[in-house]
This record gives C-alpha cells, sequence and structure tokens, in this order.
C-alpha cells in the first residue's frame, strides 16, 4: 500500500498505519530507507524507494499420497507432482517506488514490481502420470492443462512464476482546506484497509479483505513481501474529510474490478488445478496409462474452462472514524463489493457428446444420433466439444464450466482500537448480507441435461454412470442449471448466506531482559458464523452448517538482540496460523486443522540489508478445506533483500 502522508490524516489513521508498520516489521524487519533529491525547491519532495529481493526456496518433503491418491486427485495433483524434494524456487524480484510531492499537499506516486524465478525457467519435474491414483491397476492421466504438456507452464504461469512485471500504485493526490476543516483526495491505482485487522485471516473474515484483491501467489512463494506488494492496487477515487480534531468521514468509488491473484495452474503453492480464472480443464474422469508400456488405454474426460463472469466496476464504501477523548477508536462502515475470489462454478456436460466419445471407435454410427438428444438452439454455445491434443495425453472435453463472483455483496462493519498497558488492541465486528459462501472440492460442478434424455438406453445409462460419479465427489446433479445464463446476481451459481464474523487482536513490543534486547509479538483471533443460508445451500462446503462458529488463531513473536556485531540486529521470528475449530463460510477464512508454521533467523545489517533463513511447514487434513492441498509443501527458504 503506498504511504503518502495527508494533511487528513487522524488519530485513527495514524494509529492504524502505526499497527501495519509493527505488523511488517515483525514479519520481515523492512526499513523505511528513501533516496530523497534535492530539487532547489523547498516546495519540492521527490523520494525514490527500490527493494532487491533474492529468494531460494527448497522442497524438503515427498509428496503426500493423501493429495496424490485423494479423493479427487485429478483436481489437485498437478502442483506436488510437479516438484520433486529440491530448489522450487529461485526468484529476483525488485520494487520500486517513486513519489512527488509539492507543498507536502499535492503530488503523484508511482510503484512497479519485476520478478525473475529460474526455477520456472524449463519443465518441472512432472512424470506424465499419476502412479499413487491407480484404475484397474494402471497409472492415471490427471494433467490439467490442455495447451501444454506435464512439465510445462502454461502461459499465465509464464507471466507470473516464472518472470514479468506490473505497475502497483499510480495516483494523483490532493490535500486541501474546506473552511476550517481539511480534506484529501486520491484518483488513480491505490489501496485502502479500513478496520483493525492485521493478519490474512483477519482481515478475510474483518472488514479489509473486501475492500482489494490479494496476491496470494505471492504471499505463499515470496517470505518476506511486504503488505503493500500482497494488496493489489486498483483504479478507485478515495476522499477523506476531516470535520473536527475527533471526527473524519471517508469513502471510496472503484473504477476497476481485478480477481484474487492465486498460484498458477502447476506452480509450486497451487491449490488446485480449477480454483481460478485461468484454469483450463476439469478432469472429472481420469485416464488410465499402462504402467509398463506407458501406453494410454483411455483418455481422461472433463469439462473445458469457459470465460468467466467477472463483475463489473462499481464497488463503493462510506465510513465515519471518531477518536474519543480516552483514546478509543470507533470505526463504522458500509460496503458494497464484489468477490475478489471465485465461489459460484458451474459445470454443462453434454453426455451424448460423452457418449460418442466412449463408443466413437467401436460404433461410429452412433454419432448421428447426437444432434437428436443435443437442442438446436445450444448447438452453436457448445460444438467445440473435441478431443484436445495439445496437453500431453490426448484428453476428451464432454463440457464446459466456468467461474461466477458474487456482486454487490453488502457489509456493515465496526472496528474498535485502544493502547492499554503498552498493548495496541483493535477488533473488527462485520456483518455479511447475501455474500458468496465457501464450496467443496467438487461440490458447485452443477450439472446441465441439454435435452431430456428418453433415447437410446446408451445415452441414458452414460447420463446415469457421470450422475453417480459426480454426486460422490459432492457434486449438485439434483436439477439443471442454467450455464450459459449463469451469472454473478440473479442467477449466482454458488450457495450464499448472512455472515457475522469477530476479529480481535493486540500486538507490542518485548521489553529488553536477560533473555533478548526487545522485539515484538502479536496475536489475533477471529470468529465467524453463517447465520443462515440465502440459494444454492446444497452446493456449500459439508463442513459449514448454520450456526456453527468457525475460529482461527494467528501468532507472532520475534524476539530481537541489538549490534550483535558493528551494524547487525539478529532476530528470531517465528509465526503460527490455526484453524482451531470449524470451517470458515469465506473462502481462505480458515479451516479446522488446518495451519501454517514458520520458524527462522533474521539478520538486519546497517537499516538496508535483510537476511532471513526459514523453515515453512503446512499441516492438516488434506480433505478440510483448499489449504489442505498443501500440507507435503514443506520447505526452507533463504531471502536477501536490500533497499537502495
Amino acid at each position: 500500500m503506498h504511504t503518502t502522508r495527508c494533511a487528513l490524516e487522524t488519530t485513527t489513521r495514524r494509529r492504524a498505519l502505526s499497527r501495519a508498520i509493527a505488523v511488517a516489521a515483525m514479519m520481515t524487519a523492512s526499513h523505511g530507507w528513501a533516496m530523497q533529491f534535492d530539487t532547489g525547491d523547498s516546495d519540492f519532495e521527490v523520494r525514490w524507494d527500490n527493494t532487491a529481493k533474492y529468494n531460494l526456496m527448497l522442497r524438503v518433503e515427498d509428496q503426500d499420497s493423501d493429495i496424490t491418491n485423494s479423493s479427487s486427485p485429478s483436481l489437485f495433483d498437478d502442483a506436488t507432482l510437479a516438484f520433486d524434494t529440491g530448489v522450487v524456487s529461485n526468484r529476483l524480484d525488485l520494487l520500486s517506488e517513486f513519489e512527488l510531492v509539492w507543498k507536502k499537499n499535492f503530488g503523484f506516486r508511482v510503484s512497479g514490481a519485476g520478478w525473475y524465478d529460474h526455477a520456472y525457467s524449463g519443465d518441472s519435474d512432472h512424470p506424465g502420470v499419476n502412479k499413487d491414483y491407480l484404475i484397474n491397476g494402471h497409472y492415471t492421466d490427471t494433467w490439467g492443462s490442455l495447451t501444454v504438456r506435464p512439465g510445462q507452464f502454461n502461459d499465465y504461469a509464464e507471466d507470473y512464476a516464472y518472470k514479468g512485471g506490473e505497475l502497483l500504485d499510480a495516483f494523483v493526490f490532493a490535500n486541501f482546506e474546506v473552511g476550517k476543516s481539511e480534506a484529501s483526495v486520491r484518483a488513480g491505482r491505490h489501496t485502502l484497509y479500513w478496520g483493525q485487522s492485521l493478519f490474512a485471516s483477519g482481515a478475510t473474515n474483518g472488514i479489509a479483505g473486501a475492500m482489494a484483491p490479494i496476491d496470494q501467489s505471492k504471499g505463499l512463494g515470496v517470505p518476506g513481501s511486504e503488505a503493500k506488494e500482497l494488496f493489489l492496487p486498483t483504479n478507485k477515487l478515495s476522499a477523506s474529510f476531516q470535520v473536527n480534531s475527533n471526527l473524519s468521514l471517508v469513502g471510496y468509488y472503484s473504477l476497476e474490478w481485478e480477481p484474487t491473484r492465486y498460484a498458477a495452474p502447476g506452480s509450486y503453492f497451487a491449490l488446485s488445478e480449477i480454483s481460478m480464472d485461468q484454469a483450463e480443464f476439469a478432469t472429472l474422469i481420469a485416464g488410465e496409462v499402462d504402467p509398463v508400456t506407458g501406453a494410454l488405454l483411455s483418455q481422461r474426460a472433463g469439462l473445458v474452462q469457459n470465460s468467466s463472469e467477472e463483475p463489473e466496476d462499481g464497488e463503493w464504501g462510506l465510513g465515519m472514524q471518531y477518536v474519543f477523548e480516552d483514546g478509543l477508536e470507533l470505526g463504522l462502515y458500509y460496503l458494497n463489493y464484489h468477490d475478489k475470489a471465485p465461489h459460484g462454478i458451474v459445470g454443462a456436460i453434454n453426455y451424448p457428446q460423452f457418449v460418442s466419445s466412449s463408443i466413437y471407435k467401436a460404433s461410429p454410427g452412433f454419432l448421428p444420433l447426437i444432434p437428436l438428444f443435443w437442442p438446436a438452439d445450444q448447438r452453436d454455445e457448445y460444438r467445440e466439444f473435441d478431443t484436445f491434443t495439445g496437453g500431453g495425453f490426448p484428453a476428451q472435453g464432454v463440457g464446459r464450466f466456468k467461474w461466477t463472483y458474487r456482486e454487490d455483496n453488502e457489509l456493515l462493519g465496526m472496528s474498535l482500537g485502544k493502547e492499554m498497558a503498552g498493548i495496541s488492541f483493535g477488533m473488527d465486528l462485520a456483518y455479511r448480507r447475501d455474500v458468496a459462501i465457501d464450496f467443496g472440492p467438487a461440490a458447485l460442478l452443477h450439472v446441465e441435461s441439454y435435452a431430456t434424455l428418453s433415447g437410446p438406453a446408451l445415452v441414458t445409462d452414460a447420463q446415469r454412470q457421470i450422475d453417480a460419479g459426480l454426486t460422490g465427489l459432492g457434486a449438485d446433479v439434483s436439477a439443471p442449471f442454467d450455464f450459459v445464463g449463469a451469472d454473478n446476481d440473479s442467477n449466482y451459481a454458488g450457495a450464499t448466506g448472512d455472515v457475522l464474523s469477530l476479529v480481535v487482536n493486540g500486538l507490542g513490543f518485548l521489553n529488553p531482559n536477560a533473555l533478548w534486547d526487545g522485539g515484538s509479538y502479536a496475536m489475533e483471533f477471529t470468529a465467524t458464523s453463517l447465520l443462515n443460508y440465502g440459494d444454492n445451500e446444497q452446493v456449500a462446503s459439508k463442513y459449514i452448517d448454520e450456526n456453527d462458529v468457525a475460529t482461527t488463531i494467528y501468532a507472532v513473536f520475534s524476539p530481537q538482540w541489538f549490534q550483535v556485531a558493528p551494524s547487525l540486529d539478529v532476530r528470531l521470528p517465528m509465526s503460527v496460523s490455526y484453524g482451531l475449530n470449524g470451517h470458515s463460510p469465506l473462502r481462505g477464512g480458515g479451516d479446522q486443522s488446518l495451519g501454517i508454521a514458520s520458524i527462522g533467523v533474521a539478520f538486519d545489517y546497517q537499516q538496508v540489508w535483510n537476511i532471513d533463513l526459514k523453515y515453512n511447514m503446512f499441516f492438516g487434513d488434506q480433505d478440510r478445506g483448499s489449504l489442505g492441498n498443501l500440507i507435503d509443501r514443506d520447505n526452507v527458504s533463504f531471502t536477501v533483500k536490500r533497499t537502495f
């Protein structure tokens, strides 16, 4: 996020910024160091920051059969099969930030990032087949791409995992007086962060997570990433108005919508083969491969990715921030926002097409019968179903799937903050009305039958077989769903409901004693409950029940020793996030028994060099949530960062 200081900055906003800086210090020990230019004019300030970061990550845990031989390995195994133990990231990142300010009240800010990861410069270790998931004693073809063969990376992975760059902040700002009050406006690409949450699960369940897309891929794959790198800026107009010394009003209107950025399919931290816009193929039936000869015995069959239904712009929010005389800080907010993470997925299977692919060689004379069971008004829409040969073994498309994003979600939020006994406490209380509810691994594969299949027994038998298989995965096959008309609003494909969330946290600094010279600590607790279902309850995650309370905890502890050697400070950062109970109805909000832990040692030299060595572990039950697909991704990371 940008750090431009505005004249309107109230006590509440200063404290929110200080909390963010404190957390960043705990996690990364990133020091603010700017190159400030002498312009020869005291009215102008020009600053240019650059941060270069190198990261080497090694996988230290073998592939886990709980993933490669799970209930749905065809949807989750590509990422773990792609990397043996050893190097999984060999990456260089550059973040550059430029800011010009005139008379401390007007200016602009531009920032950008670039990256190169040599680990993605060639093929991965993917063996081409899954040797743990056997069908009839045969290896299986579960590959989730149609454009590249196993071991290769698609265009999205090439852009975001291998090498690329992007514009981050790009906005102008102005601070000015309105009567005896002060106002501030910003226009362009920037981020906003309302509420008191500190960490990812707190933001997701609290207020801030509704306001911006997150670079989830970078958060998992680049240890030491700062918060301003993970929150993706979008074009918006935002304004603040300070009514008096205690009260300020805030608001924004978004001019652009962007989705959460997930790890690319087949990359090390990819959660699945289908949980993003850039997915290509949802394998419903794995192909069979002879384990001796390597010959393909039967093709994999599944749904081809269709263009997602993305929301338009038009997100907006209003808020009030008030500071009481005793230092208690109150925030009240209303947000009308669109989902950044996809929740609603709808799949359409063409049963006659499936049958034709199964019996084509044995009974080609059956093909002329297909149009009899495929409605004429939908033939053009789905005639692309065919055999795909660009992704390793041929794959048979038998339908399509697409993601939808819930539009016009409503959030009413309240935040409180106060410092007591040297600890900075914060709280978010958020009520979400008629919002998207999280889903299970295959729960949202709605099935649409394109005709009343009362024709050849072979077709209806195939329909029964596929329905039975999908039902076993948790798919909804109870009624047809309008694939073409599925959208983000009135014909939304996912489950909806009302959700209430509580986020409570505290952070502070360690006092010097015999064990350490200083340091910091923080803890955040979340509790979230689905109050009631709206539509499509049958496709929600099986772990979500009305009125159950899902809880998570996130803790950070980082003792520090100063001047261990000249200009050298040492820290021992450790953190853990864990789902205590239940499954959050909000995607990414936490799952029972799933967690991430990290411990390491960090060296800070001359306040411009930072060196981290960490062991990062993922743990829990594979089937409890999407994070369960990373339980075998333990790694050691070595990071060197330099600001200049």
